[in-house]
């Protein structure tokens, strides 16, 4: 007999460790039934990175269930913890597509201010993220910024109309600046998702920071005081530029720099940034094809390398570059150049304010976005600095390449 207890005690603690031990989101709730347990559709989802591809239902059912769970203490404390809890909460949240936003609230009956109220156990900083992202999403108030004292919100607002309304075809970083890789980064993601660029605009422009794809950016205090202090200016050295050309103004400029904070090249991440020293027409703010990769992939884009830094791709990785931007593969191209060397081909040095001569002339110095490479018709046409350009003669595009970069995909997660 008392065998048998000591068998039964050991055989509970067994139970129990054994159920400790595992995930919370392998345990199914005995009130649920298959794929309709919305703990069984978040952990999946969360599993296979198809968390924003939820539906208004599913959000829901998931947000009421750990919402009760969390209100009433029913589950264990080893099946489920409220950090874990308001993690899903979060997620749910964060991964709502900010074009769904509003539908979801609608759905939910709520707004900001009572979300707040219902959810009132979330941490301060997880409501802090939340609250960011439903307000942007949904449009502030015409209210003019508290961090970028300098812009007024009609300006902002003004802005990021034009910016949408010709698919980032007028972004513009002037040739005062070494923005290119960000300009055609911006560019690309205004036309795969123009809804989360302007709910990422809306929230920097409030806030000074933005979240987008598990990825946080932050304005930098010397770059918030610099914008408000007017203190970026034309660098009397830049000899380049077009006829009244401008540099990039309000929420483009912090928006360039603010991305240049996150992914810059070494050794230049350890130098925070300057505008006496002009870090916006340096290398500082420059893009070398390794940070742009990343950049380009931590924001959710499927993309590959091709070449390098230093011009000299061989025949291989040209034709690679060509077939990419076929118009029926549904890729795109970018690509790293001689940018003097471009400018002296493609007739754009005619159109300078002063004579420039070839510069850097084994490097690749500027991104561009390419358009179209009509091999039939020997046709090379671009975009950079606003504007679409072309070149006769496909083949000499090869002798100014660096490198490039190939997005096959849009998937952010």
């Amino acid at each position: 007999m008392k065998f048998r207890q000591i068998s039964l005690v050991a055989l509970i603690l067994f139970f129990v460790t054994s159920v400790a031990g595992l995930p919370a989101q392998s345990l199914q709730r005995s009130n649920s039934a298959g794929n309709k347990d919305p703990y069984g559709v978040y952990w999946k989802a969360k599993r296979t990175k198809k968390l924003r591809r939820l539906t208004i239902p599913e959000r829901i059912a998931i947000l009421d269930s750990v919402r009760t769970e969390t209100l009433r203490d029913t589950v264990w404390p080893f099946v489920s913890d409220p950090g874990e809890r308001n993690k899903m909460i979060v997620d749910v949240m964060l991964k709502t597509p900010a074009k769904e936003v509003p539908v979801l609230l609608d759905s939910m009956h709520t707004t900001v201010p009572l979300f707040k109220q219902n959810f009132f156990f979330l941490p301060s900083r997880d409501m802090e993220k939340v609250t960011r992202h439903l307000n942007s999403a949904i449009g502030e108030p015409d209210s003019n910024s508290r961090i970028f004292t300098s812009i007024p919100c009609a300006n902002f607002k003004s802005q990021l109309r034009q910016n949408l309304s010709n698919c980032g075809d007028s972004l513009f970083q002037s040739h005062s600046t070494s923005f290119c890789g960000k300009i055609v980064f911006a560019r690309l993601w205004i036309q795969q998702d123009s809804c989360e660029y302007k709910r990422f605009m809306t929230e920097l422009y409030y806030t000074g920071r933005s979240t987008w794809n598990d990825v946080e950016f932050v304005t930098p205090p010397e770059v918030i005081q610099a914008v408000n202090e007017n203190k970026i200016q034309w660098d009397p050295q830049q000899k380049v530029m077009f006829k009244d050309e401008q540099m990039p103004q309000g929420m483009d400029m912090v928006f360039y720099l603010t991305l240049t904070s996150r992914f810059r090249s070494f050794p230049f991440t350890l130098t925070p940034y300057d505008p006496d020293l002009h870090h916006e027409n340096r290398l500082w703010s420059a893009t070398a094809i390794n940070p742009q990769l990343r950049l380009f992939r931590d924001m959710g884009f499927e993309a590959e390398k091709v070449g390098n830094n230093v011009r000299g791709i061989t025949n291989f990785q040209f034709n690679k570059i060509k077939a990419a931007a076929d118009s029926g593969t549904g890729k795109q191209v970018f690509l790293l150049v001689n940018s003097s060397i471009l400018d002296t081909i493609s007739g754009a040095d005619t159109e300078y304010v002063a004579p420039r001569g070839l510069e850097y002339l084994h490097w690749g110095t500027h991104w561009i976005t390419v358009d179209k490479i009509d091999t039939v018709n020997d046709r090379f046409t671009f975009w950079e600095y606003g504007r679409h350009r072309e070149v006769t003669g496909v083949e000499q595009m090869k002798d100014i390449i660096a490198g490039g970069i190939i997005v096959s995909d849009y998937k952010p997660e």
